[in-house]
């Protein structure tokens, strides 16, 4: 038997939907998670829960929306989190060994993952400074 609460809108489907699913809303709080492929995961949920069938697009726009209302804006400085890291590099693939807290690893594993933490480099630093002669 579905029930069917109509006065609940999409976005408020999605919402709830998203929050009862632990796994998927961390992914979503960390960036991992593609829109497209959760929103036709989601589709019949939604649809059972707000009474209409919205589409895939619609979904997408409404995951985005919420998951930029996850946005996290207590991030560690970098700098002070990988003081003592050793980091190797061999063939693409990086090893870095970080010293702290198991109740930090998370915070440290999203600030390494963000495109910000990635693409920025250290105005003193260039490629020419690095090398030794």
């Amino acid at each position: 038997m579905t029930i069917h609460r109509n006065s609940v809108s999409v976005p408020e489907a999605v919402r709830e939907t998203l929050t009862r699913n632990y796994p998927v809303y961390q992914c979503l709080k960390m960036k991992l998670m593609n829109f497209h492929s959760l929103a036709e995961f989601i589709q019949p949920q939604v649809q059972q829960l707000s009474g209409k069938e919205p589409s895939v697009n619609t979904l997408v726009v409404a995951i985005k929306r919420f998951s930029d209302t996850l946005a996290n804006d207590k991030s560690p400085d970098a700098a002070r989190v990988l003081k003592d890291a050793r980091i190797s590099l061999s063939s693409g693939i990086v090893d870095v060994t970080i010293r702290t807290p198991r109740n930090q690893f998370f915070t440290i594993v999203k600030e390494l993952s963000t495109p910000q933490a990635n693409s920025q480099s250290s105005p003193t630093s260039s490629p020419s400074q690095t090398r030794s002669s």
